[in-house]
């Protein structure tokens, strides 16, 4: 049964040491935290640094309460950000709501009580608030002055695949937030139904880039409606170096990203099914596009034009072009301030 205005956090951690402070601050920072849970994945060495319990009195309680659930992989198992976000979703528990974010996030005051009354607001029952959060030396500001971060524009990556980009803009006075072509990985509030119509993909692995892409234009074909939170609830750390990366392996197994990328070509529109690598078409319809809208209607939503490539939608693969600006269209006036 549902657990209503419960809400599911999903961490995907590699090797970061900053995960155990983000659970912490999730729940000191909750007006309801025993509505909450946790479910990490973390792909760690055998150290009690990188571990996203362990030296956390906090984490370990609330793991203890079973408001934590874990699934731990060596790091050298790490398979990547999708792969990663799919195992998080298996450790869903009925909460009625599902939060997706980045281990290395920080929370604001009374932020699961904002977050559940923007989304009430919007009466929208198709409704997804993501965005790529502020990162902490704007958060302030940004609260501040009514500004929020939308994911409105995009460019075109060397595999003919665009990469979105967010614009700090002025958030509506009134209760609607912004619509947004776009979501993102890092942040992504949504009912937990959307698990069982747009489950996460498992064959995603070795990739990082088509991550959002992927999201952004399954959610949308798949009927649900893509919003910027009015106000920003938790800020980003970008650029923190406390930790390796996963994508910095990139060389260690490019061929298997190679061939993986063409399951995301595939799924965008771009490549024809007989271009996916034999390894990767396991399950293609059922993490494909959805039905409720159509791909192409997709690009047109978003301003985006895949030609640019020299990929246009239902063609053979092509040789790409080089990286061109795709759409600012969709993006309101940069924020006043």
């Amino acid at each position: 049964p549902e657990k209503r205005n419960h809400i599911f956090v999903s961490i995907a951690s590699y090797r970061d040491p900053l995960c155990k402070r983000t659970i912490a601050d999730l729940f000191a920072k909750a007006d309801h935290p025993g509505r909450i849970t946790v479910g990490v994945v973390q792909q760690n060495q055998a150290d009690s640094a990188e571990d996203c319990i362990a030296g956390c009195a906090l984490c370990a309680e609330k793991q203890r309460l079973g408001q934590i659930k874990v699934k731990h992989y060596d790091y050298t198992q790490a398979r990547g950000p999708a792969f990663a976000r799919w195992a998080a979703s298996k450790l869903w528990d009925g909460s009625e709501f599902y939060l997706q974010i980045d281990a290395h996030s920080n929370f604001q005051p009374h932020w699961d009580r904002s977050i559940v009354a923007q989304y009430r607001a919007l009466g929208d029952p198709q409704a997804i608030l993501t965005h790529h959060p502020p990162a902490p030396f704007q958060i302030d500001y940004f609260l501040e002055h009514g500004v929020t971060s939308l994911n409105c524009a995009a460019t075109m990556s060397d595999d003919g695949i665009f990469r979105q980009r967010s614009r700090g803009v002025n958030a509506p006075l009134g209760p609607l937030p912004l619509r947004s072509p776009f979501a993102a990985a890092g942040f992504l509030f949504m009912p937990a139904r959307v698990l069982l119509e747009v489950p996460f993909d498992p064959y995603l692995v070795f990739l990082f880039h088509p991550e959002e892409s992927l999201l952004s234009a399954r959610l949308w074909t798949a009927g649900f409606n893509l919003y910027a939170p009015t106000r920003p609830i938790i800020s980003h750390e970008y650029h923190h170096q406390a930790s390796p990366r996963y994508y910095q392996l990139a060389n260690a197994f490019a061929g298997c990203r190679f061939r993986a990328t063409t399951r995301a070509q595939y799924i965008l529109g771009l490549i024809p099914r007989t271009g996916v690598d034999p390894a990767f078409r396991a399950d293609l319809d059922r993490y494909g596009v959805g039905r409720a809208r159509s791909l192409a209607d997709f690009y047109i939503n978003a301003g985006l034009d895949p030609t640019v490539a020299g990929l246009p939608i239902g063609a053979a693969n092509g040789p790409p072009g080089p990286p061109a600006l795709l759409t600012t269209s969709r993006c309101p006036p940069k924020a006043e301030h």
